[in-house]
């Protein structure tokens, strides 16, 4: 490869090894038992390093993120620091705010600033993507060898964390990133790169079927819904796919059965509450009795919230709201509320054009945020990485296509908008 293709006229050496460093930090994000000083991620270390280069650069792009987040940012920094006046740990609150706000404003304005080109954006979801399906391989490496991964753990009812320390998290993981590869697989692609995007697609539906998650099967069926609906998956193409998870799940079951772990079908009339013999297994019982609480805890304090930590919101038992919005309110209060709805809803909204379903990497990003977005309405946690890097995927795309239709457009006046100040 020549030397022009390898740096844009605009790169320079601070974006490159921001790049270097953002793309495995990307990967390392799923893989959240490899954990540092402090017990920080590797994978946010590494995309913190990606965000200073990005910083220090003298060349970055003049681009500047949508107006909509520059309004959600202050909402989450005044919000959730008022929420941690009122937490029992108010510092281990703000830690926690402190990680809202960096996957919420900080990841995408790292990406906007360091994914100059088409190919940096491939790269980076390539290497996110591969990071979720090595995560899952680890479910399986706990399903033929047992508890070997340090950090990880498999429960007395057979469920898998993979490369995380839950099996919520592995299941969040390997939806979002076959929801991904399973857009990318239905459309017209380089054959290399769909053999890439098959085994990608392949490891992450066995991570999902290994972490029991029903709220990860909930997830998959709405992105293949949103891709049926939006007609971009080829109807012989989807029959493929179909054949092939069939296949997939004719090899895994029997695996799951010999350890006496439950199949999928199982999982759901348990969750539901048909098969169970004790009433803890009803979890969807308790998820709609928690978001009952939830309801009543923002009554309670609508403006201020409870704090920001796990242990401040605690609504039953052991549990906190799974759900995403609800558990964002409850926890800091109104105006954390708003900035996670403003946040999501730029993506959404990407989601929702028809510019997203035209360009197949872009159908794969938008493919990956419904999936993200329909499980967190059912699973804990209102900070998590698998939600909002897709989030800030789709936010970068919404600039992109901004600036690359002003850059197109000869008028004086595009020139200027495309010359905003640094963000």
């Amino acid at each position: 490869m020549s030397r022009r293709a390898q740096t844009s006229p605009t790169d320079d050496g601070m974006l490159a090894v921001g790049r270097a460093l953002l793309y495995p930090g990307l990967a390392l994000t799923s893989l959240l038992v490899l954990r540092g000083p402090m017990a920080l991620p590797y994978g946010d270390m590494l995309m913190a390093g990606a965000g200073f280069c990005a910083l220090l650069s003298m060349n970055r792009p003049a681009r500047s993120l949508p107006v909509a987040l520059y309004v959600a940012a202050p909402l989450l920094v005044v919000g959730t620091l008022i929420s941690s006046a009122v937490s029992i740990d108010p510092v281990g609150s703000v830690s926690i705010a402190v990680r809202l706000i960096y996957l919420v404003v900080l990841v995408p304005w790292i990406l906007v600033n360091l994914l100059t080109e088409r190919r940096h954006v491939v790269t980076a979801l390539a290497w996110f993507m591969s990071g979720a399906a090595l995560c899952a391989v680890g479910a399986v490496a706990q399903l033929i060898w047992g508890d070997v991964i340090p950090g990880g753990a498999i429960t007395v009812d057979g469920r898998f964390t993979g490369m995380t320390t839950h099996q919520n998290d592995l299941a969040g993981i390997s939806c979002m990133a076959a929801a991904a590869m399973l857009a990318a697989v239905g459309a017209t692609i380089p054959r290399g790169v769909r053999i890439g995007a098959l085994a990608i697609l392949s490891a992450s539906l066995v991570g999902l079927v290994l972490s029991g998650s029903v709220s990860g099967l909930l997830g998959l069926g709405a992105a293949v819904a949103y891709l049926l609906i939006r007609g971009t998956v080829r109807v012989g193409r989807a029959l493929g796919i179909t054949a092939a998870g069939a296949l997939l799940l004719a090899i895994l079951l029997p695996q799951l059965d010999s350890i006496g772990a439950l199949n999928p079908i199982e999982r759901l009339t348990r969750t539901t509450g048909f098969s169970a013999s004790q009433s803890e297994y009803d979890t969807a019982g308790t998820r709609l009795e928690l978001m009952r609480l939830a309801v009543d805890a923002i009554g309670d304090s609508p403006f201020v919230g409870r704090g920001m930590l796990i242990a401040d919101n605690v609504l039953m038992k052991r549990f906190t709201v799974h759900n995403n919005f609800l558990g964002t309110w409850t926890a800091g209060g109104v105006l954390v509320f708003l900035g996670v709805v403003i946040a999501t809803a730029i993506a959404l909204r990407f989601c929702l054009s028809g510019r997203s379903r035209r360009d197949p990497l872009h159908n794969a990003i938008a493919t990956s945020v419904i999936a993200a977005l329909v499980f967190a309405q059912t699973a804990p946690g209102f900070y998590n990485r698998y939600y909002w890097i897709p989030v800030a995927f789709a936010i970068y795309l919404v600039v992109d296509l901004r600036y690359t239709r002003s850059a197109s457009e000869p008028s004086p006046a595009s020139t200027e908008t495309f010359g905003v100040a640094r963000c």
